[in-house]
């Protein structure tokens, strides 16, 4: 059985797992009632080696990472959670950090800890 899939993919390594199982139920050499489930062929054609793309098989996606090359190009903001402080009024408030950064050399020109995640404290008071 397991030479039978790995002798399928071998011939069209364009098949996914999917169409693997059913060529091998089509060439009548798997009993109907006998379970191929795609997990477990997936498993054994990639410990054979025949999951991985050959290398001289061009991918038709672009897959690099989103960024721009020269500084200034574009610059963006990030807002992550910090740690809960108490105010005045002794009640405790969520805090956030607010970052403006350049995107291709990551420098952060501007940094501050606010109480709200809106855009009012982007803004100087």
């Amino acid at each position: 059985m397991t030479d039978l899939l790995c002798t399928i993919k071998e011939d069209k390594r364009e098949l996914s797992v999917r169409m693997v199982i059913e060529a091998a139920r089509a060439s009548k050499e798997v009993p109907g009632e006998m379970e191929l489930a795609p997990a477990t062929v997936h498993r054994l054609l990639s410990h054979q080696g025949l999951m991985a793309k050959r290398p001289e098989e061009p991918t038709s996606k672009d897959r690099r990472h989103f960024a721009f090359d020269k500084a200034n190009e574009l610059w963006m903001s990030d807002v992550t959670h910090a740690v809960p402080v108490t105010v005045e009024s002794q009640r405790r408030h969520r805090t956030y950090l607010i970052a403006f950064l350049d995107d291709a050399t990551r420098v952060a020109s501007f940094a501050a800890f606010a109480l709200s995640e809106n855009t009012q404290h982007f803004f100087p008071s």
